[in-house]
């Protein structure tokens, strides 16, 4: 990949501040410090260390702070990067308009932090309002791609926000089915979206790889692998949406796991040491977790231990989902400021600290392993801010726009 393939056609006579030149350097700068605030605030409240009365409903609260409130700023950054890069003609969200979509999602965060005290109509539409314009910015080039390459990341992201809404209207009492369950399926439809984004990032960066390394071989993410596992977990996630706790839930969540695992085959290529790299060890990890995360859910349900589905459900929202968020972050960071993409040592011991805060949420239930669990998943955060803020605040090295 060409450095200079990252772009569309950059608004000429525009020079916006270096936060504003791109939608994932003014994403990027201020998520590390909501992610930390959320985990660690939510640990000590779950851990009884403190006691905090903005909401009634704190568990609540949680979790789609973690989907829609840390998610949203993330599908933003992401998707408005990416859209240039998928269509070489569109102009991508910068200046004022990448700043007034933070500012919504700043509003939706203050707004649903405070959910009892404001008017519950204003905070649903503002909270929705951010996907929604952000949908609205991007869909047009989707729909003019003849080989829709990309549409089922945009169709994942609209599902995504359609389900958004259903929470809500489940939140005011217009569905019968409670908010909880619509937040369970969307954990469902972003572990599809991940798996999509991460089939994108393999490609790019394994065969980045590949070549620095002189290697001939191309790597290739077989688009069947993917769609066998996206499809177990979207039977998986509609089941338990109707069905929860039926005990056939365990064998669609063992399809999930192996379906998951079959991706794993993609990365054996002869004469390429791809696993001496430190950025292959993690993407092998993401998929390892969620594989981990669907078996554990399956042997929840057949051993009838469904009071466990909880902590094994954090194999996906701390272990996909972060370390997912943790990657995508560094590596837009590299490709997208210009520089060779070098998933070093200091960044792979920050998805190590993922990954152990992982294991001990998920196997470890007292208040101590909590907040140590809580505690390595804000530092690998707080490790890239501290690492990679320079490059959200610099001009690219190779003195491209944006």
């Amino acid at each position: 990949m060409q450095k200079n393939e990252h772009y569309g056609v950059y608004p000429k006579n525009i020079k916006p501040p270096i936060y504003l030149a791109y939608a994932f350097r003014l994403f990027f700068l201020v998520l590390p410090f909501y992610i930390v605030l959320n985990t660690l605030l939510w640990a000590l409240i779950f851990s009884s260390f403190i006691k905090i009365s903005f909401t009634n409903d704190i568990l609540t609260w949680h979790i789609y702070e973690f989907l829609y409130g840390i998610g949203s700023a993330g599908i933003c950054a992401f998707i408005l990067t990416a859209v240039p890069e998928f269509f070489k003609n569109e102009m991508p969200i910068i200046n004022k308009k990448l700043l007034f979509l933070f500012f919504i999602w700043i509003l939706g965060r203050i707004s649903f932090w405070f959910i009892d005290f404001i008017n519950i109509y204003m905070v649903a539409f503002i909270n929705c309002f951010l996907l929604f314009y952000t949908i609205f910015l991007i869909i047009k080039p989707f729909f003019k791609d003849k080989k829709h390459k990309h549409t089922s990341i945009l169709i994942s992201i609209s599902i995504i926000f359609l389900l958004q809404i259903c929470f809500f209207a489940s939140y005011l009492g217009f569905i019968q089915a409670t908010p909880m369950s619509f937040l369970k399926l969307t954990l469902g439809f972003y572990m599809i979206l991940i798996l999509l984004v991460l089939r994108r990032v393999n490609m790019e960066t394994i065969n980045k790889l590949l070549e620095e390394k002189n290697i001939n071989k191309i790597f290739l993410a077989k688009a069947f692998r993917y769609n066998i596992a996206i499809f177990s977990i979207l039977l998986y996630s509609i089941c338990a949406f109707f069905y929860p706790n039926n005990s056939f839930l365990a064998w669609l969540a063992f399809a999930c796991c192996f379906s998951v695992l079959g991706i794993l085959n993609d990365y054996f290529i002869k004469e390429a040491s791809l696993f001496k790299s430190y950025l292959v060890i993690t993407l092998l990890s993401i998929i390892l977790l969620l594989a981990f995360g669907y078996f554990f859910i399956g042997y929840s349900y057949v051993t009838i231990q469904t009071n466990k589905l909880s902590a094994y459900n954090h194999f996906l929202t701390i272990g996909v989902f972060g370390l997912t968020f943790y990657l995508v972050m560094i590596v837009v960071s590299y490709v997208h400021t210009g520089r060779k993409l070098i998933f070093e040592h200091k960044a792979f011991i920050g998805a190590v600290f993922i990954i152990v805060a992982t294991v001990l949420r998920v196997f470890y239930q007292n208040n101590i392993s909590y907040l140590i669990s809580a505690s390595l998943f804000s530092l690998a955060f707080i490790f890239y801010f501290i690492f990679y803020k320079s490059y959200l605040l610099e001009k690219r090295v190779d003195n491209l726009p944006g």
